[in-house]
């Protein structure tokens, strides 16, 4: 695993300039993905296998791994209540295994597809859980990006949770909100459905919680559903909803501070300073 940028053992990050960067790097397969067999809808065996493995087997397991591992705690769950039909959900992205909150504590009787980059999809045994979980990597070229398109329609229309990180890079640790990308809010107005946003957070370990792990707990805070305003033209919708989902992400974070467990300094001064340590 190569994590130049990270200085673990002082708790420093260095922060790039391009805030949509991705910080977390580790090796990645040279293979060639076919988004044509990912995207494709799997036929009724493939979808009762996936159904019963994911059910009986993966959601339990790595419902436990959040649970106790991470001690994931929810608050807000009663705004998923009396939701019909499709919906995205979108979250900052803060954790090398946030994308399986949402399937796990969030889902309750409707399935969900985590979109990812493809990067997820070429790492040794976690491309067999995202394949596992249904997960979609990113498209690369038009006609791929059209599949893509089609499949993400084809979940919302089955009444699925689709779920995306419009932050799009993930910075381990990072206690503040970053700038949103918009296709996140493309898709829930081109297909009308809403968005619902959630926060994690973290939290200092106490007590029994440091014998388990003494990295920060998570804490998932989620939000009211959010829908786009049908009197604005769609570029407008798009600009509104992203807007009202930051607003109240941001509100989110004011009302529920998160705990400061790495600290993100510019390149100069992380370089600094690991110099500094190193010579102590």
């Amino acid at each position: 695993m190569k994590q130049k940028n990270i200085d673990k053992k002082h708790k420093l990050v260095c922060m790039p300039e391009d805030l949509n960067e991705d910080i977390y790097h580790t090796r990645v397969l040279d293979i060639k993905l076919n988004y044509k067999k990912i995207y494709k809808k799997p036929n009724v065996f493939t979808r009762a296998f996936k159904y019963i493995a994911q059910k009986c087997i993966a959601l339990p397991l790595l419902y436990l791994y959040d649970k106790i591992y991470l001690g994931v705690k929810v608050k807000g769950k009663k705004n998923l209540k009396g939701l019909k039909g499709g919906a995205i959900t979108i979250s900052n992205h803060v954790h090398y295994v946030d994308w399986s909150v949402c399937p796990v504590f969030l889902s309750k009787q409707k399935s969900v597809v985590v979109v990812t980059l493809k990067d997820n999809f070429k790492i040794p045994t976690v491309r067999h859980l995202c394949k596992l979980y249904g997960c979609l990597p990113l498209a690369e070229t038009p006609s791929d990006w059209v599949l893509f398109y089609k499949c993400i329609k084809r979940s919302l229309d089955e009444g699925k949770i689709v779920h995306l990180f419009p932050e799009a890079s993930l910075w381990p640790y990072y206690n503040k909100l970053r700038p949103f990308k918009r296709g996140s809010f493309y898709f829930a107005v081109k297909y009308n459905v809403p968005i619902i946003p959630y926060l994690i957070t973290f939290r200092k370990p106490k007590g029994i919680e440091k014998l388990v792990r003494r990295a920060p707990r998570l804490n998932i805070i989620v939000g009211e559903p959010l829908y786009a305003n049908a009197s604005l033209d769609s570029k407008q919708q798009i600009e509104d909803l992203s807007q009202r989902a930051e607003q109240a992400m941001q509100q989110m974070l004011d009302e529920n501070p998160s705990y400061e467990y790495y600290r993100y300094v510019s390149e100069e001064e992380f370089n600094n300073l690991t110099n500094k340590n190193k010579t102590k």
